[in-house]
């Protein structure tokens, strides 16, 4: 190994930090976001993974890492391991709580409200087979950029 790559190997990764609140005068949503949004409504949460860890890699912050929990969740719900997608759900929850009720144009409140929806039908301890987790499995939500609401 060189010295360049040994270096780069102990070199501890950026501080993942908390983003300030957004100012939406100034947002402008990035094309990794518009990605991950499209992904997202068309139920390709494979997909859906990959712009949003292009913008948690460039920017290290519990926001996209909140998302990410979240989605990741969503896919491993999808191939019925329920016991790792209760874990991230509410490692999601914990995350996004400081962003509500609005982030980057997304609507966050309704995202944790999902994510809680998905909670409750995956009672604790509770292993459902693929059929007894579409049947109790929250509406999908839809994703859009929006407006921050009157109160933020």
């Amino acid at each position: 190994m060189s010295r360049k790559a040994e270096a780069a190997a102990l070199t501890p990764p950026p501080e993942v930090i908390r983003l300030p609140r957004t100012d939406p005068d100034a947002f402008r949503p990035p094309a990794q976001l518009l990605a991950f949004i499209a992904a997202c409504n068309a139920g390709d949460y494979r997909s859906a993974v990959e712009p949003l860890e292009e913008l948690f890699f460039a920017r290290r912050n519990t926001f996209h890492q909140g998302l990410l929990q979240y989605y990741v969740a969503l896919l491993q719900l999808q191939g019925g391991r329920t016991r790792a997608g209760r874990r991230l759900l509410r490692r999601c929850l914990e995350l996004l709580a400081p962003y509500e009720p609005w982030q980057e144009g997304l609507d966050v409140a309704a995202i944790r409200r999902h994510a809680g929806a998905w909670l409750r039908a995956l009672a604790d301890g509770m292993e459902l087979d693929a059929e007894e987790l579409r049947d109790r499995s929250p509406a999908p939500l839809r994703l859009e950029i929006c407006a921050p609401p009157e109160e933020a």
